[in-house]
C-alpha cells in the first residue's frame, strides 16, 4: 500500500500522543512521498498546541477525506464513536483491545475493521525484529530463560482495573516470540498496581515478569528483556534505541534500532500484527484474571511463536 498522506489524531486521553510525531521522520524513509495532513481532534487534549508545533491545522473528521492514513493514541470507545474514521485508507492505534469481549466483537464488527493496525504491535516491535532474526537464523542458540521488566505508566494502570490484565497480556505476546510452540503454565499474582508473572513453557523455558507501576527502587527507564541461551544473553530495550547481544565470548555485537522508526512502514507493507491480536490477548486476559483470583497455576494453553 502506497501511502501520500497521514494524520495524527489525538482523543485527550492519558497517553503519550507527544511521541506519536516522532514516527513520522523515520517512516518518510521508507515512503518519501509521505505528508502530514493535519491533526485530528477528537475529544479533550491539546490538538490545537500539537498542530501548531507540528506546522499543520487542526481537522474535524469529517475533514478526512482521502486520507491514507490516521495514526494516533485512540482509545476503543473513540474507534467505535468515531464512523468517519472508516473514510481513512487506513488507521493505526494504540490500543487495539478491548476492555471486555463485547466490546472486542464490537470492534471486530466495525465496518473498517480489515483496516485496523496496532501502533506497536508487540511481535513487529522495531526493537525486536533483528533479535527475532538471530534466533530464528540459529546464531543466538536455544533460549533457557526470560527475565522482564516492563513497567507501564500510572496513567495506563489507572485507567480501569482491566488495564493489569491487558498490559500483562501484552507482555506474554511478546515473550512468547522467542520460545517455540509449547503449553504454557502460568502463575500471577497481583500486588498493588503491578501484577508479577512467572511461567514456564513445555520445553523448560522459564520466565518472569512484572507489569504495572514501578516497584520502589526500581528506575522507571528499565524497560527490557534479558534473555539467557545457549550462545550468550540479550538485553532487548524497548525503551531505548539499541539491542545488544553478549555472546558466551563476552562479544558484543550491537545491532542499532530506533524503536518507533518502522512502524508506518510495517503497516504499509501489510507486515503489522492485525487485528487478530484481540483474540489470542482475550485468552489471555481470561488466564492472568483466573491466576491472580484463585492464587492457583493455570496451565493448558497452547501458544506458538510467530
Amino acid at each position: 500500500m502506497r501511502l501520500e498522506s497521514v494524520v495524527l489524531a489525538h482523543d485527550g486521553r492519558p497517553g503519550s500522543p507527544e511521541r506519536i510525531p516522532a514516527v513520522l521522520g523515520p517512516a518518510a524513509e521508507q515512503c518519501p512521498e509521505l505528508a502530514l495532513k493535519g491533526v485530528l481532534a477528537l475529544g479533550g487534549g491539546d490538538a490545537a498546541g500539537l498542530a501548531e508545533q507540528l506546522g499543520t491545522r487542526v481537522l474535524d473528521p469529517g475533514q478526512l477525506g482521502d486520507t491514507d492514513l490516521v495514526v494516533g493514541t485512540l482509545h476503543p470507545e473513540t474507534l467505535l464513536g468515531t464512523p468517519e474514521l472508516g473514510r481513512a485508507g487506513m488507521v493505526a492505534a494504540d490500543r487495539l483491545i478491548g476492555t471486555d469481549r463485547e466490546q472486542v466483537e464490537r470492534l471486530r464488527g466495525l465496518a473498517y475493521a480489515d483496516r485496523l493496525r496496532p501502533l506497536t504491535p508487540w511481535r513487529h516491535h522495531a526493537a525486536v525484529t533483528p533479535l527475532l532474526a538471530s534466533v530464528a537464523g540459529g546464531r543466538f542458540g536455544l533460549i533457557h530463560a526470560i527475565h522482564a521488566e516492563l513497567l507501564a505508566g500510572n496513567a495506563d494502570v489507572t485507567e480501569g482495573t482491566w488495564a493489569l490484565p491487558w498490559l500483562t497480556a501484552g507482555v506474554l505476546d511478546l515473550i512468547s516470540q522467542f520460545v517455540p510452540a509449547g503449553e504454557l503454565t502460568l502463575h500471577a499474582v497481583e500486588c498493588g498496581s503491578s501484577v508479577t508473572l512467572s511461567g514456564t513453557w513445555r520445553d523448560g523455558c522459564i520466565f518472569t515478569a512484572m507489569v504495572g507501576s514501578p516497584r520502589p527502587g526500581v528506575p522507571e527507564s528499565v524497560h527490557r528483556y534479558r534473555l539467557l541461551a545457549s550462545h550468550g544473553q540479550a538485553f532487548v530495550d524497548l525503551a531505548s534505541p539499541l539491542m545488544t547481544l553478549y555472546t558466551n565470548r563476552i562479544e558484543r555485537i550491537p545491532l542499532t534500532t530506533t524503536p518507533m522508526a518502522r512502524q508506518l512502514s510495517l503497516i504499509a507493507t501489510g507486515g503489522g500484527a492485525g487485528f487478530d491480536v484481540l483474540v489470542d490477548s482475550a485468552a489471555r486476559v481470561a488466564m492472568i484474571r483466573e491466576s491472580i483470583a484463585t492464587g492457583a497455576v493455570v496451565s493448558s494453553m497452547s501458544v506458538g511463536s510467530v
